[in-house]
């Protein structure tokens, strides 16, 4: 057996990582199935590799979860939001201008 076998968390930290790197953020709308809490580990639904877009009636679920599952991560990039390096809304974070150049310090908080 080659390679590492990613947990949900994994998953979904990559996620959100590649997000804030390639498109400078992140929208908690299109985050995969498992931030509704329907991924493989112990909450039943969808395979353990298989992403979807969550639907609309689930995104506020999908939210949710989101703010429980990172909730020290999100209180650091408050942090960042103050020294405004990111705009934290309702709907995602958003890097700003300011802290592309720093993208690499912001992405490490997940």
């Amino acid at each position: 057996m080659r390679g590492i076998v990613l947990s949900e968390d994994d998953i979904l930290r990559r996620e959100i990582i590649q997000d804030l790197m390639c498109r400078f953020a992140v929208d908690f709308s299109t985050i995969t199935a498992t931030a509704c809490g329907c991924g493989k580990a112990g909450f039943g639904g969808i395979g353990h590799y298989q992403q979807r877009v969550v639907a609309p009636l689930r995104e506020t679920r999908a939210v949710r979860r989101l703010r429980i599952i990172f909730a020290e991560e999100i209180k650091d990039m408050w942090r960042l939001a103050e020294s405004g390096l990111v705009a934290i809304t309702d709907d995602g974070i958003r890097v700003t201008p300011k802290g592309r150049f720093l993208i690499r310090n912001i992405a490490t908080v997940f």
